[in-house]
């Protein structure tokens, strides 16, 4: 089988890509490159033999040998790293989000058109598992049209980070330096992914202000699709709560799909002429998602290996690991250049996605006026 020789650049997140990268049946990992030193040499060590070491990512863009690149590095120079790699003529796949200003997911678009390469925005939450069986289903029609969906990404840096509000790195700036959902992929992407829709306005409302800080305690996001579908989002880094950044749900005119929202809950699935039935006063029954585990396709279940992601691979668990399905993103990745199939999170997308975040602080800093979200066609 050919594969595609892959360099990482960011060894903090991209460790595990390169980890990954070693297991993938279509993919070679050649390269890596940190501006840690240290790091990178240490984490080469985990490579095994014959992968080179670079701490200036423009000096593995140079490489002949490198053919497509994992851009993980920092959001805030996310824009320019993987211009730099598209006018080296690699393919990328790129960390979250795509950029932190429209001006510079336009430039992105058009690096993008000039060099004539793939982008791929690496959502790896679009591919926890009990989503997929979810996707499966809705493909098929099961749950008839989705016309409402929803989902929060809620943490609380308060509780566990020694140095709050101070907790310095990208994540000071993107999570607390700006009002609205900036870092929005999480929540949006897999809901649009399944969807298979754009945002067309956002609209935030925002609450709480009790730190010396730019964000709000919370935000609250209600967005219109162009097909004239609804999405409510939630974010929030500083609310007293355990962390819940994984729920989601789809309502749908024949079911629906619910995400745990704590310890207590479960994957649940209610479908019309399927679930249990009720009656007046006696709704009916929630079936576990797991349930419709075996109607996905066979090609789903190769990575679904329990002895990489034991935990994740309960069929009650409330809590799925987020990188469970990154061989999955990185082995479509591969596939879109070595044999010409469809980009699963293309660059349009991943700017819709990344924009309507971005937007959001437009909206409340507006009173919560509906702004109008631009088209990125290239």
């Amino acid at each position: 089988m050919k594969k595609l020789k892959l360099g990482v650049v960011g060894l903090s997140r991209g460790h595990a890509h390169a980890l990954s990268a070693l297991k993938a049946d279509n993919i070679q990992l050649v390269a890596v490159c940190d501006i840690d030193r240290q790091r990178a040499d240490e984490c080469a060590t985990l490579y095994g033999e014959g992968i080179k070491v670079y701490y200036d990512h423009r000096e593995l863009l140079a490489d002949p040998e490198v053919e497509a690149v994992v851009m993980a590095t920092p959001i805030d120079v996310h824009a320019q790293t993987v211009v730099d790699a598209l006018e080296a003529g690699k393919h990328v796949l790129s960390e979250v989000i795509v950029a932190t200003t429209i001006d510079d997911i336009y430039r992105i678009g058009e690096a993008i058109k000039k060099s004539g390469k793939t982008y791929m925005m690496a959502e790896n939450y679009c591919y926890i598992r009990p989503l997929l069986i979810v996707e499966n289903l809705i493909r098929q029609g099961k749950l008839g049209d989705i016309y409402y969906a929803e989902s929060d990404y809620l943490k609380d840096f308060q509780e566990y980070h020694p140095n709050f509000p101070n907790i310095g790195g990208w994540r000071q700036k993107t999570y607390f330096g700006r009002r609205g959902h900036p870092y929005i992929t999480h929540t949006l992407g897999p809901l649009l992914h399944i969807m298979d829709e754009q945002i067309a306005t956002v609209s935030c409302m925002a609450a709480g202000r009790s730190f010396d800080m730019v964000a709000d305690n919370t935000a609250t996001l209600m967005l219109e699709t162009n097909k004239g579908h609804l999405i409510r989002l939630r974010s929030s880094f500083v609310s007293p709560r355990p962390d819940n950044v994984t729920y989601y749900s789809f309502q749908g005119t024949e079911g629906c799909y619910q995400a745990p929202q704590g310890p207590q809950d479960y994957h649940k699935l209610y479908i019309r002429g399927i679930s249990r039935q009720g009656g007046w006063n006696a709704p009916g029954g929630w079936n576990n998602v797991y349930e419709f585990k075996d109607t996905v396709p066979e090609e789903w279940k190769k990575y679904w290996n329990p002895e990489d992601y034991p935990a994740d691979l309960k069929d009650n668990d409330t809590y799925e690991l987020y990188d469970s399905g990154l061989l999955m993103m990185q082995e479509k990745f591969a596939d879109c250049i070595l044999n010409g199939t469809p980009v699963p999170v293309s660059f349009e997308d991943a700017a819709n996605w990344t924009a309507a975040g971005l937007l959001s602080a437009d909206s409340v800093n507006a009173g919560s006026k509906p702004i109008f979200v631009p088209s990125f066609k290239l």
